[in-house]
């Protein structure tokens, strides 16, 4: 008889089985009551002490504030999300094993768990550890010598402020995460092993962040190994070595295909290792945009230098996707070694070094190095691999060399283009560039050297020393008193300045004793060009007189000597063949050919003599009577043409020849002839040419006293530049504004009147506000841009359409801001665009090839630049930042800066936006970046 039956079969006969069941369910449901309210009651965290001295047993019910004997009896009691805090210093022998989600801290103070040799903590079973509750003064240290403190298999570990784990045993490690379902945060305060490796990651464990804290490790701090293990992000921390192996060890090891997804803060320190981070054997950090990477040992062997960051592949590709910020600083600051070391993208960085600020060795590729400070004592950048380009806002110094493609035993080593960035060697002695395998062109950049700008010489066999191309660049050898200092040392043939006609000129040349190559004969110059004889100044080298490709253009005059006028040939290409005119008449003489000189001497030859100069040539008449005589100057029937030799009084007459000259481009801009008397004197005045002016040091007059043959007078010109807008550059006022809801919206588009507005706001006249009369039909008078938009167009920074119109509320593209952007400074051309969508004849093409080869402005990965589409709020405030000289490092962003609940520390332009969105002063760090005061 089952238990229902019995009970029913008591009260049969007072009621129905229907009053009996309701009776049976009270009762069980009373029954069940206090079991049910604990239930409830469990499901609420609890803190749960540890506190020997007060409890001598583990036998208290789980409540919060409940006090156990042992670490081991308050998590057999716990349950999950409970905090165990310990109140006084305890021991433990043996392993505990972590199946509950709980906090472990210190309460009251600091104190201490001792491990003994078989303790440690192991979390599994998909549960979650988190030590130390964030406080600096309530500190929980676990300490043994066992193998591992901490193990995390199938779990989640996360370390606080508050705990402190120190691993005292040889070969030991304080945290260990050995499987793919590992996982954790650490965000502070202190792990360190006195014998082996503070954190071991492997077969495919995972940490999300680490933010913080100090890590220290024997052998290393950090060690990563294996396909899939990661950390996604390193954002703070202090990560230092002890000792051991120098020439082995690396103070973090990122090997086996292991990954670091960014570091964006944190000091990496390596006291007595090689290396403060090394990425081996596939091992990969996608991002570098902060942090410091700094190796203290120095010289360890005669083959080995301290590096602050060092890839060597070993097989496996292995290098860091981009490096945008950060400082790397050793021996040698970050060394590329192996094929298949590499990194993609050097957009910022600071790389100090004693050997060399960077080293692209054997088989290293870096792709492209721009608006980063690489400096050494010795070599700036040793190149020894292949680098496809070095681009603006690139300081590159070295004591000896700047920048040395370095043939060794590896004559492949390759740089394909260098289009920007400054080059010093500080030595007198020393060479800007030294290259002794390929460069395939140079179109930019500021190459100062002591002996040479440019050395590309043939130290052994086996180095083929060769430029292909320079298109453009400043070059400067400062070093004087001995001829062998040339500019440019050459050992093989140069193409120099090949797109000059499109150019209308890049380079300038600066060399020891007037010399600019070793030997002209290397030397391809465009058609039609040579070197200047003519030099200017240069904003960048201020006070040097530098030489630059000139056309060379000659004008050839025919003097009749009586006989009938034959018009000058203008404009004639060195080295070129000239016409044969129409011979001229004489009466009663035979026109006997042209010669070069007034005395008849040497006849020209129109099928084989060229054109090097500006030349007269001479009529040579032979008379129809037999006489031989041949010299019209003894002739009194001579014609009064303005090419005979004598004037009309009989005195002998010459040629004046008076041109002015495009001193940038050395285009002739006007060229007249004229006879004249030979003996007297004149005073030549240069004629007032609409667009232009005369250049500084030309005279504005010549006092020439004429003599036989031809007389040249020559003024040089430059072309007038009006006025630009001078931009606030030095006090850093805040220029956009977040929105009433606390967003900034870095990703929308702005309108045309918001542009004028925000470059209106840093203009430095102080005119500024002065009523302009305006030009555009759609801007009135009482808007708000009025004054922002005509005061631009009076400056020629903003430009309408056709219509007359400017439409202020319609979304600026790409092309239009790129395009206001560059009328704040004068246009640096380029023979090509710089994008696969901006033709060479698109409207903006120049303004964006100015802005990029500045730095100002960027594309995309697939070599687009999209004119055409709206430019983003981000975009805009970080070509204003680039034009500014405006730029400051998240680790240097106060705390209580302002911030936007839609923009985030990770988003690109977060730097950009915070500091264009704050008023603040500055002073300027070593790296160039500001530092708020």
């Amino acid at each position: 008889m089952n238990y229902f039956e019995r009970i029913t079969g008591t009260v049969k006969g007072i009621c129905n089985k229907w009053t009996v069941s309701l009776l049976l369910f009270l009762i069980m449901f009373l029954s069940l009551m206090p079991q049910f309210l604990l239930s409830v009651n469990a499901d609420s965290a609890a803190t749960l002490f540890v506190s020997p001295s007060i409890v001598s047993n583990d036998t208290a019910p789980r409540v919060d504030g409940a006090t156990y004997a042992t670490l081991q009896g308050a998590i057999n009691a716990a349950q999950d999300n409970d905090t165990i805090a310990v109140t006084e210093d305890i021991n433990l022998s043996s392993a505990i094993s972590i199946m509950k989600d709980i906090t472990l801290l210190a309460s009251g103070g600091n104190y201490k768990v001792t491990l003994g040799i078989n303790a440690n903590f192991r979390v599994q079973d998909g549960f979650d550890l988190t030590l130390g509750g964030g406080s600096d003064t309530e500190v929980l240290t676990l300490s043994g010598p066992q193998r591992t403190i901490i193990t995390v298999a199938n779990g989640n570990i996360e370390i606080n402020n508050g705990a402190k784990l120190l691993a005292t045993g040889p070969r030991n490690m304080v945290l260990d995460l050995y499987d793919p379902k590992a996982s954790g945060k650490i965000t502070g305060r202190h792990l360190e092993s006195s014998g082996s490796i503070a954190i071991s990651m492997t077969n495919g464990a995972r940490l999300e962040e680490i933010s913080g804290g100090t890590i220290i490790g024997k052998t290393h701090s950090l060690y990563m190994y294996d396909e899939d293990t990661k950390i996604n992000l390193i954002s703070g921390g202090t990560f230092r070595n002890l000792a051991a192996s120098p020439e082995r060890w690396a103070n973090v090891q990122v090997d086996g295909k292991a990954q670091i997804g960014e570091i964006s803060n944190g000091d990496f320190f390596a006291e007595q290792e090689i290396a403060a981070l090394r990425l081996l054997r596939g091992g990969t950090i996608g991002k570098i945009s902060g942090g410091r990477f700094i190796c203290a040992y120095t010289k360890l062997t005669a083959n080995y230098y301290g590096r602050g960051i060092d890839i060597v592949a070993l097989g496996d590709p292995s290098g860091i996707g981009e490096i945008s910020g950060g400082t790397f600083d050793g021996e040698i600051g970050v060394l590329l070694l192996e094929d298949g070391a590499f990194i993609n993208k050097i957009s910022g960085g600071t790389f100090l070094g004693g050997e060399a600020g960077l080293q692209n060795d054997i088989g290293g590729t870096i792709d492209i190095i721009s608006n980063a400070i690489i400096t050494s004592t010795n070599v700036g950048l040793l190149n020894v691999g292949t680098i496809n380009e070095i681009g603006s806002n690139t300081e590159i110094t070295g004591d000896s060399i700047a920048l040395w493609n370095y043939a060794s035993n590896h004559p492949n080593a390759i740089i394909k283009l260098i289009s920007g960035g400054k080059f010093t060697s500080v030595s007198a002695s020393g060479e800007a560039f030294l290259n002794e395998t390929t460069v395939n062109m140079i179109s930019g950049g500021i190459f100062i050297g002591g002996f040479h700008a440019i050395n590309s010489t043939t130290l052994s066999s086996t180095s083929p020393a060769k430029i292909d191309t320079i298109s453009g660049g400043v070059f400067y050898a400062q070093t004087t008193g001995d001829p062998s200092f040339v500019t440019i040392n050459l050992a093989n043939p140069l193409i120099l300045e090949p797109f000059l006609l499109t150019n209308k000129g890049k380079a300038r040349f600066w060399g020891n004793e007037g010399s600019i190559f070793n030997d002209e004969a290397l030397v391809i110059y465009p058609a039609d060009y040579r070197m200047s004889t003519a030099t200017e100044t240069i904003s960048d080298i201020v006070g040097v007189g530098f030489k630059y490709l000139t056309k060379s253009l000659y004008t050839v005059n025919f003097n009749s000597n009586g006989g009938s006028a034959v018009a000058e040939q203008t404009d004639i290409p060195r080295s070129s063949l000239i016409t044969e005119p129409t011979p001229p008449i004489k009466s009663e003489y035979t026109f006997s050919g042209w010669y070069k000189e007034d005395t008849l001497t040497n006849a020209w030859k129109f099928d084989t003599d060229t054109v090097t100069d500006n030349i007269t040539l001479y009529a040579k008449w032979t008379s129809k009577g037999g006489s031989g005589n041949n010299n019209s100057n003894n002739n009194s029937n001579n014609n009064n043409s303005s090419n005979n030799n004598n004037s009309s009084s009989g005195a002998p007459s010459a040629t004046l020849l008076v041109q002015g000259i495009d001193k940038q481009s050395g285009e002739i801009i006007y060229s007249k002839s004229s006879s004249v008397i030979v003996g007297t004197t004149e005073t030549i005045n240069a004629l007032a040419i609409e667009g232009y002016h005369l250049d500084t040091g030309s005279k504005k007059t010549e006092t020439i006293t004429f003599k036989a043959g031809e007389n040249k007078v020559v003024f040089f010109y430059s072309k007038n530049i009006e006025a630009i807008p001078e931009l606030e550059t030095g006090e850093h006022i805040k220029y956009i504004n977040g929105y009433p809801d606390g967003s900034v919206k870095p990703g929308s588009s702005i309108t045309r009147a918001e542009a004028a507005a925000i470059y209106f706001r840093l203009i430095k006249d102080e005119n500024k506000n002065i009523a302009v009369n305006g030009t555009f039909s759609d801007v009135g008078g009482d808007t708000w841009y009025a004054q922002s938009v005509n005061y631009l167009a009076s400056q020629g920074i903003l430009v309408g359409y056709r219509d007359g119109t400017f439409k202020p509320r319609q979304t600026i593209t790409r092309a239009e801001f790129a395009a206001i952007a560059s009328r704040f400074d004068n246009l640096l051309t380029n023979e090509n665009t710089s994008f696969k969508d901006v033709s060479i004849d698109h409207w903006a093409a120049a303004y964006i090839d100015s802005a990029y080869t500045k730095g100002w402005i960027n594309g995309y990965p697939d070599g687009s630049f999209r004119p055409a589409s709206s430019i983003t709020r981000a975009e805009v405030v970080k070509i204003i930042n680039n034009m500014l000289n405006r730029k400051i490092e998240l680790s240097d962003i106060p705390s209580d800066a302002v911030q936007y609940k839609d923009l985030t520390k990770k988003h690109w332009a977060y730097c950009y936006i915070i500091e264009a969105s704050t008023e603040h002063s500055y002073t300027r760090k070593d790296n160039g970046f500001e530092l708020w005061k």
